[in-house]
């Protein structure tokens, strides 16, 4: 699987970078100074880290304006913080169509969604075909 694209919302001092396409050879972050490319990496990194211990804190990471109004609906309704977008390659298709005996095409893509509350969703996705 290859990354996509990455979509960060409330961390530091991004609010929403919208999403942001992921070349599979050269991805180059232009900005300002203080526009929010290291904290788009630090996100990418706390949400894809080798560090298991590696966790999103709203104390550290959450927009300071934001954060007395986000803290109480956090433990209720957490944010999401990071999703990222991949796309399945054609061996790893090939070997789950073989494993599972499905037909599935190379438009196929995972999301993985992190929370502030650390826990995170993968979601599936593949056209419908007619």
């Amino acid at each position: 699987m290859f990354l996509k694209s990455a979509h960060v919302t409330n961390f530091k001092s991004i609010e929403d970078c919208d999403e942001v396409a992921i070349d599979p050879d050269v991805t180059v972050l232009v900005g300002q100074n203080e526009s929010g490319k290291t904290a788009f990496l630090q996100a990418l990194n706390k949400a894809a880290s080798v560090d298991k211990d590696a966790s999103f804190d709203i104390y550290q990471d959450y927009p300071r304006r934001l954060l007395n109004q986000y803290e109480r609906r956090h433990k209720s309704d957490p944010d999401e913080v990071v999703v990222l977008t991949y796309r399945a390659e054609q061996r790893e298709l090939d070997r789950i169509n073989a494993w599972a005996g499905f037909e599935l095409t190379d438009d196929v893509e995972f999301s993985h969604n992190h929370y502030y509350d650390n826990v995170r969703k993968i979601t599936f996705s593949t056209p419908e075909q007619s």
